[in-house]
């Protein structure tokens, strides 16, 4: 079968994804809709395309804004920020072996202009998933938020 037949099956299927790149769900992701909630604006104005790469685990994340006024973004994300155990704000773009394994969430962001530009990463299997069902379990129960969570990332 033709590759191009292949990508009529589903996109993560190893032959498709192995030693591959390429966009998700262009223009019309699942996580659109929630996003455009959490913005307070109309869905047609999100455009949110991942981008499907081998990886065992990790989510790095580009995102461009047009913004106003003048203000250092990393000033703004470390007081937001700050009592946030696991939001580590970056001076330097981050990267996804930094947070394998961990509940961290690494974010950096930088300014040319009117143009700001955040980028953040995250272990998908944990922050994602597991880690955040332990640490919501911890906070229900009055436990420390970071009880039985790594805070090391491991390197593959």
């Amino acid at each position: 079968m033709p590759y191009t037949a292949c990508r009529n099956l589903t996109n993560t299927h190893y032959v498709t994804i192995n030693d591959n790149a390429f966009a998700y769900a262009p223009l019309g992701h699942r996580h659109s809709p929630e996003i455009a909630e959490k913005l307070q604006i109309n869905e047609g104005e999100v455009n949110f395309v991942p981008h499907l790469l081998p990886l065992t685990r990790g989510m790095l994340s580009s995102i461009y804004l047009q913004t106003e006024g003048d203000f250092d973004p990393l000033d703004v994300l470390n007081e937001y920020y700050q009592n946030e155990p696991f939001v580590r704000i970056r001076s330097v773009p981050v990267d996804m072996k930094s947070v394998a394994g961990t509940n961290f969430c690494d974010i950096y962001a930088k300014r040319s202009g009117d143009t700001l530009f955040i980028t953040s990463a995250i272990d998908n299997l944990l922050r994602g998933a597991s880690s955040q069902a332990v640490a919501n379990a911890n906070l229900m129960m009055g436990l420390d938020e970071a009880a039985g969570l790594p805070t090391m990332a491991y390197v593959p």
